[in-house]
């Protein structure tokens, strides 16, 4: 497996070192941070606690045993609150110039009432929720693109039957063919992939977004509109597990080959909702659709989410009780191991049988990346994709995953490590 490095920068900073000295002992007295503290006077030019620079942790291999990943949590947050509960603690007690723990047992002492009674607060006082506001569920944030100096969503199109639109990429963030989609849901309908098929497809109401709302959660499939305080616009793309396993082939260390048990695991790519369903079962469907997926249908629309599934990595050849692939010593403990899966096949709409891209790939190579090597590197990544269509209901919990980095790089490689220490 990759080494990982990760170095997370906190600062320690008191704004007045000089003037209360018994403050600033009492601050580091019990801290969780005695084995890199500065023993005798703050230094830094009287701002950092911890010298001339910031305070510099290398807990990395620690972090990832206990939560998973690099962006699940790091150090920066936990050391700010320690230093707000010892300031707390020290503004609130008596200190006194003693050799025993006076003072100490005091500021514990005041924090295990702080919180008692905050805590007790939140339940004989729970913040009231307004009932009158309605959460919008559906599927949000539509896929757009720029087409003549306008932004417009993007829309499946008429004439499917034609090879000029089946050959048509949907989406920058979204690199499908609209014919490989479309086989996707004529195998969610259980009718034939033809060129008739396509045809009665074109009745439905297509919208594609990067956002899916549900009564209780909210998921993201988007390279570029995740907004947060910090920033405007942003990846995020959700990974889950959806409900039932299947089984996979592992290779043992002496080459012996056995079948594991499996989770299921896939990557958001983007949210689909199909309006106008009751017309299209009525009057093109020669059968009824299942009762499974009729019950999903809400408002005469049919969400359905597009995937790529993820496979169990080549060395996660062990499981747990969820059938998960978990990851070599020492990380597994607590993680499992993942790539995303490849089709047997080659997607034909990007590669021709000897491996070169293809005409369509090479009409609209600008989908793939700015430069060439980005393009051709996502080519090799995406020529095997292996996609599909399920139900939002088949989630049954999202996989904490993030990929691991190359080796003495921040690139991202194609390992990606999960934690499932998560309830």
């Amino acid at each position: 497996m990759t080494t990982m490095h990760m170095i997370t920068i906190s600062t320690s900073y008191y704004p007045n070192p000089t003037s209360d000295r018994r403050e600033h002992d009492a601050i580091r007295c019990g801290s969780a941070t005695d084995d890199t503290c500065d023993s005798d006077h703050v230094g830094g030019l009287g701002k950092f606690s911890h010298g001339v620079y910031n305070l510099v942790h290398q807990h990395w291999v620690m972090m990832i045993e206990a939560m998973g990943g690099f962006n699940v949590a790091d150090t920066e947050g936990p050391e700010a609150y320690h230093k707000t509960c010892m300031r707390l603690a020290a503004q609130r007690v008596r200190h006194l110039e003693t050799k025993d723990r006076t003072t100490h047992d005091s500021m514990r002492k005041y924090l295990l009432r702080h919180l008692l009674f905050t805590t007790l607060h939140k339940v004989v006082c729970p913040p009231t929720m307004d009932g009158n506001t309605s959460r919008q569920t559906g599927v949000k944030k539509p896929l757009r693109h720029l087409i003549d100096s306008h932004v417009r969503p993007v829309l499946m199109g008429h004439n499917l039957a034609s090879v000029t639109m089946q050959s048509q990429i949907l989406h920058e963030e979204v690199r499908i063919a609209r014919v490989e989609l479309m086989d996707l849901l004529c195998g969610v309908f259980s009718i034939h992939p033809s060129p008739s098929s396509y045809t009665l497809l074109e009745s439905l109401h297509w919208t594609f977004g990067q956002k899916l709302v549900t009564r209780d959660q909210t998921f993201w499939a988007t390279d570029s509109e995740y907004a947060t305080n910090a920033q405007k616009s942003g990846s995020r793309r959700d990974n889950f597990l959806m409900r039932g396993t299947v089984e996979t082939e592992v290779t043992l260390a002496n080459g012996a080959k056995e079948k594991r048990s499996t989770a299921l695991c896939f990557q958001a790519i983007c949210f689909i909702s199909l309006g106008n369903m009751k017309n299209f079962e009525n009057l093109h469907l020669r059968r009824k659709l299942s009762h499974n997926l009729r019950k999903e249908i809400v408002d005469d629309r049919l969400t359905l989410v597009l995937i790529r599934w993820f496979e169990p990595h080549p060395t996660a050849i062990e499981r747990d009780s969820r059938s998960m692939p978990l990851c070599p010593p020492p990380f597994s403990i607590n993680h499992a191991l993942w790539q995303f899966a490849r089709t047997k096949s080659v997607r034909k709409c990007l590669k021709q049988p000897d491996g070169t891209p293809s005409p369509i790939f090479e009409s609209q190579c600008r989908m793939f990346g700015a430069s060439r090597a980005q393009q051709l590197n996502r080519l090799e990544d995406e020529a095997h994709a292996y996609y599909a269509l399920i139900l939002p209901s088949k989630i049954d919990s999202v996989a904490h995953m993030y990929p691991e980095f190359k080796r003495d790089s921040c690139q991202k490689s194609d390992t990606w490590l999960q934690t499932i220490n998560f309830a």
